[in-house]
């Protein structure tokens, strides 16, 4: 409970010094100046509370002391500098000290300027428990207020949340403060509105009114601020450079002008390039100033300052910086490159398309740029960047040797396979590279199409709708001797891939009519090759399935079998040489049912005898 105690304590000071000037910034400095010796009372319904700025920088160089006071209590913050940023370094309320890492911010510049958003985040230890607050807000026109000290015009509205967490032996508490600031020109806040919630502690809802204050030297409640005489706003005018202008320039700098108006007289003006922080520029009524810019659109704002601190709407013009680079393209083999962009001036930050087209008995490799593989897709769309060098590689065309249909299977090997992991591959390969094809997994056909890259590997996946998808990795070995590869779940079982090409003949060494004949008496298949090397494998099994398989043959003699059964309730797995002798293994599954709970899986060692 101390710990709660010491959090609200904490909390319930933060509005008090959150929000403060920066005075290096325009928007800063009118609408919350803060100078020493500045002192002014707040009332609330728990008691007036007055803040004095005074000298002394804590260890932060160029920070202020500010002291809050309400009956007996009170608080002691430093506040300082950072950019076009205002930070608080560190609160002592209640005996509780508190040190920010690292600083917190508590406004910016560019989100009064802007009317527009800040946020962040910093660290803290109280009581012992690491603690962070995260700072959110919006700044937007707050109209005229009227309090105690007078009425306000030209104010802006600050809505903020700060959400306060505290882990203590694990576990994290959170408490937020829903904070609306009303700000006037030379005097700050005028009005507060805060809502507090700690867990386990009764919501407190506190408004604050400003009563009296010397700010500047100058009495609130006697036309130092928001009573001043003249309420009109001055006006600015970005003249160049002008809305989607497209300036050309391999230099970071560019001058940018304008104008400012006022009914009385303009005191100062702030310009801002790209959400950096707003900076003074030279002249009022007629304005320059130099922005750093970047290649690219780039986005200028600007406001005005009179001399009774009433701040102009912002300004804002987005512009285009085009920087021009060459380009350099070569190539490696045969092709054509289009278009034809070697040594050609180019537009920094634009994106580009370049297309590479082989020659014949050439296939396209790979993108490389500056040294680095970016693709083998020969279209390539780049973003221009200064000294960029594309190479586009073609290699000798391997895929007009290796064209044709391939036919093969998926297994675990002896005594791991069953029906989930394995299956047969059927692929199309063209004299290009690409391919199309059919996996075959569970009784079921799932399509495959892509390309080989120049090297001969290919990846696909396979989507089985609830089953996790499968993962084909293909190698094509040169001159047509197969393929092989793996084919399995990211994470999961892995399956060798083993595929031979069909032979397309109207004869082969081959033909004839084959026995084969096992170990295990799962039953007896034919194998008839026909000279084209069309392939027929039928028979019974033992227990009087039928076996019914159309396939081809390869250069090798080798015929892979994969025969679904049982409604897709089990399978026959295996791969035969047709030749004398030649031996292999054969997988028979069967899955158990409701109807049938006596399933089985059987291997054997079979051998091939020729008729």
């Amino acid at each position: 409970m101390k710990l709660f105690k010491n959090l609200i304590w904490t909390v319930g000071f933060l509005p008090l010094w959150l929000i403060s000037p920066n005075v290096q910034g325009g928007a800063l400095q009118t609408y919350w100046p803060m100078h020493v010796g500045d002192h002014y009372t707040m009332s609330s319904t728990s008691g007036n509370a007055t803040t004095t700025y005074a000298s002394g920088d804590g260890g932060y160089p160029g920070a202020l002391k500010v002291t809050t006071v309400v009956g007996s209590l009170s608080s002691v913050a430093h506040i300082g500098y950072s950019g076009g940023s205002v930070v608080s370094y560190d609160v002592v309320a209640g005996g509780v000290s508190t040190v920010y890492s690292p600083a917190l911010l508590s406004i910016t510049e560019s989100a009064l300027a802007t009317q527009g958003s800040f946020s962040g985040t910093s660290h803290f230890t109280v009581s012992g428990a690491s603690a962070s607050v995260t700072i959110s807000g919006t700044v937007s026109a707050g109209g005229s207020v009227t309090v105690p000290a007078g009425t306000f015009n030209n104010c802006l509205k600050v809505v903020e949340t700060m959400t306060t967490t505290t882990t203590v032996m694990g576990q994290s508490i959170s408490s937020t403060a829903q904070m609306t600031f009303y700000l006037a020109p030379n005097v700050g806040a005028v009005k507060s509105e805060t809502v507090t919630t700690v867990p386990g502690v009764p919501q407190t809802r506190t408004t604050s009114v400003l009563v009296s204050g010397v700010i500047g030297g100058v009495d609130v409640t006697k036309g130092g601020g928001g009573g001043t005489t003249d309420k009109t706003p001055p006006s600015v005018v970005i003249a160049t450079p002008t809305p989607g202008q497209r300036i050309l320039t391999n230099g970071s700098i560019v001058t940018v002008r304008g104008t400012a108006a006022d009914n009385v007289g303009v005191d100062k003006v702030f310009c801002q390039i790209n959400g950096g922080t707003f900076d003074v520029v030279t002249g009022t009524k007629a304005w320059t100033n130099v922005a750093w810019v970047v290649a690219g659109t780039n986005v200028l704002r600007a406001y005005a300052v009179d001399a009774s601190g009433n701040c102009s709407r912002t300004s804002s013009v987005a512009f285009v910086i085009v920087q021009t680079s060459a380009l350099s393209v070569s190539q490696t083999g045969a092709g054509t490159i289009l278009p034809a962009m070697n040594n050609m001036l180019l537009e920094i930050g634009r994106n580009y398309s370049i297309k590479a087209v082989p020659a014949a008995g050439q296939i396209f490799s790979n993108w490389v740029a500056n040294g680095a593989v970016v693709t083998n897709n020969p279209n390539l769309v780049f973003k221009m960047r200064p000294n960029l060098q594309l190479t586009a590689n073609f290699v000798t065309n391997r895929f007009i040797a290796d064209k044709g249909d391939y036919q093969g299977i998926f297994t675990l090997g002896y005594e791991s396979t069953d029906w989930t992991n394995s299956g047969a591959l059927k692929l199309t390969l063209t004299d290009k590279g690409s391919y199309t094809g059919q996996l075959l997994n569970q009784g079921k056909s799932y399509p495959l199409s892509g390309a080989f890259n120049a090297a001969g590997y290919a990846t696909n996946w396979v989507a089985r709708g609830t089953q996790p998808a499968l993962r084909v990795r293909i190698k094509v070995e040169p001159d047509s001797l197969g393929m092989y590869g793996d084919v399995g779940p990211v994470g999961g079982w892995q399956a060798g891939l083993m595929a031979d090409r069909k032979v397309v003949a109207k004869t082969n060494a081959f033909q004839g009519t084959y026995v084969i004949t096992d170990t295990n008496n799962l039953g007896t298949l034919t194998i008839k090759v026909a000279p084209t090397g069309v392939t027929t494998t039928s028979g019974k099994l033992s227990d009087g399935t039928a076996v019914a398989l159309t396939t081809g043959i390869s250069v090798w003699g080798d015929v892979p079998l994969y025969q679904p059964l049982y409604a897709n309730k089990g399978m026959l797995l295996g791969y035969f040489r047709c030749k004398q002798g030649a031996g292999g293994e054969l997988y028979w599954q069967k899955l158990p049912t409701t109807l049938n709970p006596s399933g089985f899986t059987k291997a054997a060692v079979f051998t091939v005898q020729q008729k």
